[in-house]
């Protein structure tokens, strides 16, 4: 999907842009959030994904669960990376969900259910310290 262009987190950007898809739906086809094309390694460190809509809930009562799938294409080393959610797509207003993603199974995957209440989600990857390529993934 790639990266919001200019300013980002502190940092800076110049890969390509897409706003929003349509609304992820529960049981809707996986979008991809992070792929190869988006670099590797360092250059992924300090980066937010663009962002997707999320479908309201059934109930207003309700949170949506979102899951998070990604594969790296070789041992990322110690990393850490935040799904964030926000009402506004706005940098300045996404916030972290309580959990991260800080380890993989030894085919250097991950899978990870979260739970939000947010219109939009997004993946930030803190840190990646090894030039490794991420494919990340969220689903509802």
């Amino acid at each position: 999907m790639g990266f919001y262009p200019g300013p980002a987190n502190g940092t800076s950007w110049t890969g390509p842009y897409q706003p929003p898809t349509t609304a992820l739906y529960s049981g809707d086809l996986p979008q991809t959030l992070i792929s190869p094309a988006d670099g590797a390694g360092a250059a992924l460190a300090g980066k937010a994904s663009a962002a997707v809509a999320i479908a309201p809930p059934r109930s207003l009562d309700m949170a949506q669960t979102i899951s998070v799938s990604g594969f790296f294409d070789g041992a990322p080393g110690v990393f850490e990376i935040d799904l964030q959610t926000a009402d506004v797509d706005a940098d300045g207003m996404y916030v972290t969900e309580a959990t991260t993603i800080t380890a993989v199974n030894t085919n250097n995957a991950f899978h990870q259910l979260f739970t939000v209440k947010g219109k939009f989600v997004r993946a930030f990857v803190k840190t990646l310290p090894n030039n490794v390529h991420l494919t990340l993934t969220v689903q509802a």
